[in-house]
């Protein structure tokens, strides 16, 4: 129910608060977003949101929002349709009699038609008179210039000022003076939005780019609506200009062309002229042009079917000097060009990884054993062996179940380092890989052969594996915890194996195995701590075994093992352990240090009884080893750090012989040490 209810609120909220409440805060990346939806639904048969493109369409001119009508524009909308739509003729009217030139302007883009409602303001003498003063716009140059003086009312009703401009392109000495006119008209209010239309002044468009001024392409392109009618109209000049970019290295006309929005056609007319400079390019190993044309919309797929053998021998080549590196070339890793062509389109190399030479090249490398070159090419595609994999599976099988015959786990992690279908392989032979895995794997405890099949193969589950051999992994566990072997049960916790559900399932065997190692002379504690570690039931273990486990069996000690929150970690136990390794240190350290190796042997001779040698028995008392007699020689003011250590944990062992607890005999050692 909770789940019908997720699922309902879900449904509400995408498909008709979300969709509305974006187009309210004219949200219009989100609008775009539901826009796109198919209109047949989503998975679930839920249609999308239908929006009413003529209130957008007048939402957006009367907030002036030159965004929301380049969306509209983007999807083929005719603004034709709200031409009489009441709300645009009372904006008309309220901007001639307010004297809103900007309005004006955004009326004139989307090609509305306010004539009648002028006619109407001047018949009413409602027009502002703002409108009627004259105005005039100055422009200096080196040695001219030029003066333009019209009203307001004709500066943005008529077309005045395309037609200025249209007078300076039609004279190429005069070309350069058209975006410094253009910014002068826009700073005396002019919308750059009327200039970029079919009808009106589109050709400044490529006069903006093949100047390679992102300032004047900025100026006509940040409030232009009709960009895509502009570019269908002008595009076998966009083309040409294309070609001259290439020709000349002039990249950053693409760069401007993507910041327009410009895309490529998909017309032979357009792929035929552009193949013959993108395979100069390539031969060049020159990327910077080809990812250029890729975000204007060329594909390289395309490309790469049309010119077959041209991309296949460019990309053999450079795959084969990957994998014979020449002893003067410190590369690593796949051919640069290879990498650089797989960021540009994958997809592309996805043809060439079908083609009958590069099966040949990769069954080569696997004669060879080169799985090093071999895996450089799957870290640029993953997938680049699926069509020699699906050619040669059947050998390629027979292969992985030799290897896991023979214990080859380098040629199983191999194999699947290339992205070999291992879960389809486990599949097919579940039961042979299940029955090598019990009868050689596992009773040879090849632990880090289980390890590496584990971290390496994602496919493979032991899990699913030991639950599917319950019965005998089962077996294999009770006679690892029957025979004390503590460390096999630590490897089989790394393999996933669920202890806690084991333990329920053979609680009496391993309760028995439990009981015999705390009642021998000495307690396999080891074993009893990993179990604590891997969740045995103490609790259980407790109420059903306490009368069989002695009170002398060092009470405290084994309350420890089998107790993981009454006692600190490492509190009791640990510490002797600490000193062991800090006393092996400090010897190991010594060997190599020659004047601190004499320094200790004078400092054991000062410590022994009058008479005594270094190398014979001690007469002294046992338990006073740690005490110093005698004096010491200058060359050694003090005992070395081993030598110290060592007498702490002497002391501590001594002590552990008299009849006091083991624990108290560790916590006095551990007070030794830190008076050390």
């Amino acid at each position: 129910r909770l789940w019908d209810v997720q699922r309902l609120f879900y449904k509400v909220l995408d498909g008709k608060v979300v969709p509305l409440l974006a187009l309210y805060e004219r949200d219009w990346s989100l609008v775009r977003h539901y826009m796109n939806f198919p209109a047949d639904g989503l998975l679930e048969g839920r249609p999308r949101f239908e929006y009413n493109y003529d209130n957008i369409c007048i939402e957006a001119i009367q907030h002036q929002d030159y965004e929301g009508l380049q969306l509209l524009a983007q999807r083929r909308y005719d603004f034709q349709t709200v031409r009489r739509d009441p709300r645009l003729f009372q904006f008309a009217r309220e901007a001639l009699v307010y004297g809103r030139l900007e309005h004006l302007f955004m009326l004139r883009s989307v090609l509305f038609d306010f004539s009648e409602v002028l006619a109407e303001c001047v018949a009413r003498e409602e027009l502002s008179e703002h409108l009627l003063v004259a105005r005039t716009v100055t422009i200096d140059f080196l040695g001219q210039r030029l003066h333009y003086c019209c009203s307001a009312l004709d500066f943005a009703s008529s077309d005045y000022v395309e037609r200025s401009l249209a007078s300076h392109c039609t004279n190429r000495d005069s070309l350069f003076k058209v975006p410094f006119i253009m910014a002068a008209f826009i700073r005396a209010g002019a919308s750059p939005s009327c200039l970029l239309t079919p009808d009106g002044c589109g050709y400044l468009l490529l006069l903006a780019i093949a100047s390679e001024s992102f300032n004047f392409v900025y100026l006509l392109v940040k409030e232009a609506i009709h960009m895509e009618a502009v570019f269908c109209l002008y595009h076998m000049q966009f083309l040409g200009m294309i070609l001259q970019a290439l020709k000349h290295q002039r990249y950053l006309i693409l760069d401007l062309l993507h910041f327009c929005g410009y895309r490529l056609g998909y017309e032979q007319e357009v792929t035929g002229k552009l193949d013959a400079p993108v395979l100069r390019c390539l031969v060049n190993e020159d990327f910077a042009p080809i990812e250029r044309l890729c975000r204007l919309g060329f594909s390289i797929r395309n490309f790469a079917e049309r010119n077959e053998a041209d991309f296949h021998a460019f990309v053999q080549s450079r795959l084969e000097a990957s994998s014979t590196p020449s002893s003067t070339s410190r590369r690593t890793g796949v051919h640069p060009a290879i990498q650089r062509l797989a960021n540009v389109d994958r997809c592309a190399l996805e043809l060439h990884f079908r083609s009958p030479m590069f099966l040949f090249f990769v069954e080569a490398l696997l004669a060879k054993k080169s799985f090093v070159a071999l895996r450089q090419i799957v870290e640029v595609h993953p997938y680049a062996f699926d069509a020699y994999f699906r050619e040669h599976y059947s050998p390629l099988e027979a292969l992985l179940v030799d290897a896991f015959m023979l214990r080859d786990t380098s040629l199983i992690v191999d194999l699947a380092s290339l992205y070999f279908p291992m879960g389809q392989f486990f599949a097919r032979k579940q039961a042979e890989v299940d029955s090598v895995l019990l009868n050689t794997w596992l009773p040879n405890k090849s632990w880090t052969d289980l390890g590496m099949l584990k971290s390496e193969v994602r496919q493979w589950s032991f899990p699913d594996f030991f639950v599917r051999n319950q019965g005998r992994s089962d077996g294999f566990v009770v006679s690892i915890i029957e025979n004390g072997y503590w460390f096999d049960l630590h490897n089989l916790a790394q393999l996933s194996f669920d202890f806690p559900s084991f333990f329920g399932r053979r609680f009496d065997v391993v309760s028995a195995a439990v009981v015999n190692f705390i009642t021998i002379p000495h307690p396999h504690f080891v074993l009893l701590r990993e179990l604590s570690a891997l969740s045995f039931p103490w609790g259980r273990f407790m109420q059903a075994h306490r009368k069989k486990i002695p009170p002398s069996k060092d009470h405290d000690f084994l309350q420890f093992v089998i107790s993981l929150h009454g006692f600190e970690l490492g509190s009791k136990v640990y510490d002797v352990v600490e000193q062991t390794c800090q006393l092996y240190h400090s010897m190991a350290a010594s060997m190599f240090n020659v004047q601190a190796a004499e320094a200790a042997l004078d400092a054991l001779r000062e410590r022994r009884a009058p008479g005594e040698a270094v190398g014979g028995g001690s007469q002294a008392d046992p338990h006073s080893r740690g005490q110093p007699t005698g004096t010491r020689t200058p060359r050694d003011p003090q005992p070395p750090a081993w030598e110290a250590t060592a007498s702490s944990c002497d002391a501590a062992w001594d002590d552990a012989a008299e009849p006091r607890s083991y624990c108290t005999a560790t916590a006095s050692s551990a007070a030794s040490l830190d008076r050390q």
